[in-house]
């Protein structure tokens, strides 16, 4: 059930803050695999659970040390209406600022305490990173692609969808273009062509030439 009011919707994103950035900053070191949305949200809030009541405990703590200070503790969370947000609002905000920064800095040190020695993994799809981040120059490469048909088409990358489902992608040759059905048949196709679309579902593999630096 999804809060209603605006302070339920703060106090909501507030509480689930600690178990998403925890959960973001792991899969910077381990492929997303297929799992139930249930099982996703509980590990999501089992982890906001632990961080947020460390956090509570520590500001339940503060509160008794210092009652007047200027954070609002839990203790005038737990009546608050419009009249106390209005006249309290900074002490809230601090507060929840406050609250904040201890359940994600604990989201965080727990990350660094379990995270792996590998590098972390660059979320971006195979076509950008070898037609792009490994190009060792800003010329567009060439491409030789065989289709699922055995046809083998060459050209040079013109363009490309940097989309991560391969039904989404598409790639764009420019010419000089050739094709055949092996590397002694190729042959060029009339200049009077000047691109040559190819869906991503349609190729088999593709050999990359990167420009002389």
């Amino acid at each position: 059930m999804l809060p209603s009011s605006f302070w339920g919707v703060v106090f909501f994103v507030v509480l689930v803050a600690p178990g998403l950035v925890l959960d973001h900053l792991r899969h910077r070191h381990h492929a997303r695999v297929g799992e139930s949305p249930f099982r996703e949200l509980a590990r999501v809030v089992l982890t906001s659970l632990v961080c947020s009541g460390v956090a509570f405990v520590a500001l339940a703590a503060l509160d008794e040390v210092l009652p007047d200070s200027v954070v609002a503790g839990p203790r005038a969370a737990v009546g608050l209406d419009a009249e106390f947000a209005r006249s309290n609002f900074w002490q809230l905000l601090v507060g929840l600022v406050l609250f904040v920064s201890i359940s994600t800095g604990l989201a965080v040190g727990w990350y660094w305490r379990s995270r792996p020695a590998d590098p972390p993994l660059i979320p971006k799809p195979a076509w950008e990173k070898v037609f792009r981040s490994d190009n060792p120059t800003e010329q567009a490469p060439v491409l030789r692609i065989r289709l699922q048909s055995g046809t083998i088409v060459l050209g040079t990358l013109a363009e490309y969808t940097k989309a991560y489902e391969l039904d989404d992608r598409e790639l764009v040759l420019a010419a000089p273009l050739w094709i055949g059905n092996d590397d002694e048949s190729l042959q060029a196709v009339d200049v009077a062509w000047q691109r040559l679309v190819v869906a991503g579902t349609d190729i088999e593999t593709i050999l990359v030439q990167y420009p002389l630096a």
